[in-house]
């Protein structure tokens, strides 16, 4: 018999249990056969589970996406951030630097951020990012895209990333910087969504 696997671990002792076996009350064969059955006799559902178990439990990463806005060597990104472990909050960022662009340039546009950090919550604080752009003119109307490389401190460790963008405004050539910042979880605190992708996924599979 394979080892008991627990489902949908947010709802409380006994309540995976009751959810499983509800779907399938024919399949009650007492105490441990349910699971040995499930194991046994959906072969691409247990693929499936531990696949989806493994990058819940032992991946690390953050995604981020919004709006930037710079001017005169500032910025500020505004956005909604989400990890693997099911968290989503809204966050904003303010950075300054040292660039090759002319101050008086400013630009508008989106972005999207991607680190190996464990959650969201390590996005807050301190950062440091450097990377550049390109800008050209099409039809009179200035755009750019933008690449980056992020740092961000977390104490004895050190968690990276990588931030696209793109967008309107910035001076035609390209432009090189290196800006700090500092990010906030606005309000404080944040969603938890693993329990809805958790009961999502259970029932997309099948369970």
């Amino acid at each position: 018999m394979l080892a008991k696997k627990k489902y949908l671990a947010r709802w409380g002792s006994g309540k995976q249990d009751e959810y499983k076996y509800s779907r399938y009350p024919s399949k009650n064969f007492g105490s441990g056969k349910q699971e040995e059955y499930y194991y046994s006799h959906n072969p691409v559902q247990r693929v499936l589970y531990n696949a989806y178990n493994t990058v819940r439990k032992n991946v690390s990463a953050t995604y981020s996406r919004g709006v930037t806005v710079s001017a005169g060597g500032f910025n500020v990104t505004i956005g909604i951030s989400a990890d693997t472990k099911g968290h989503i909050a809204p966050q904003i960022t303010f950075t300054s630097g040292i660039g090759t662009g002319s101050f008086t340039d400013w630009s508008i546009g989106l972005y999207q951020t991607v680190t190996n950090a464990p959650g969201i919550n390590k996005l807050n604080e301190y950062g440091i990012q450097c990377g550049g752009s390109v800008g050209t003119v099409v039809e009179g109307v200035p755009i750019f895209a933008g690449m980056d490389l992020n740092i961000i401190p977390d104490g004895p460790n050190t968690y990276s990333g990588v931030t696209s963008s793109f967008g309107f405004g910035g001076s035609p050539g390209a432009e090189f910087h290196v800006q700090q910042g500092y990010t906030w979880t606005l309000g404080g605190g944040y969603f938890d969504m693993g329990y809805l992708a958790d009961k999502l996924f259970y029932q997309m599979i099948g369970w």
